[in-house]
């Protein structure tokens, strides 16, 4: 049974001098989003994490309908996607591209099989859709996330999924 809660916040300032007084902005927004489990509209039954390294000039790719190991045993398999966050690590030194186009890609957000989203060392991709029907996954034709490495060197990245 799943409950989960993302959040994402920024905290931020921004100081200014002028002759009569000293400016100031604050932003503080906070988004949170909780996962009750369920496969319906705001709801979720999968989470899968792992912390991955992709060869140099390699392709990571991840197959979302049955051949991921479970956080708790067991076999992970999605039917749909509804929260992708994917962080590489500070001390890469190359880049990552999320969602290039292979055979039986997983296009979900990306909206189209050649389009991607490169993540800079130390960056991150966070996208979600509480949708009933999320980002679909469909095992055969449509279920592979490729994280691929821009670089000549290994890349390390921690990777979060959630859906149902």
């Amino acid at each position: 049974m799943l409950n989960a809660r993302v959040i994402t916040s920024l905290v931020a300032s921004l100081a200014g001098v002028s002759d009569l007084a000293s400016p100031q902005a604050k932003l503080e927004p906070r988004y949170a989003r909780t996962w009750e489990d369920g496969a319906g509209a705001g709801q979720a039954s999968i989470i899968w994490a792992d912390q991955r390294t992709v060869g140099a000039n390699a392709t990571d790719s991840i197959d979302l309908a049955g051949a991921l190991s479970g956080l708790l045993g067991g076999v992970v398999a999605f039917a749909r996607i509804k929260e992708i966050l994917i962080v590489p690590a500070d001390a890469n030194v190359t880049s990552l591209q999320v969602g290039e186009a292979v055979a039986n890609a997983f296009v979900g957000p990306f909206q189209a099989l050649a389009v991607g989203v490169t993540i800079a060392p130390g960056g991150l991709f966070h996208v979600r859709n509480p949708s009933a029907t999320g980002w679909p996954v469909t095992a055969g034709t449509a279920y592979i996330l490729a994280i691929e490495n821009l670089g000549a060197t290994p890349a390390v990245y921690d990777i979060y999924l959630i859906g149902a």
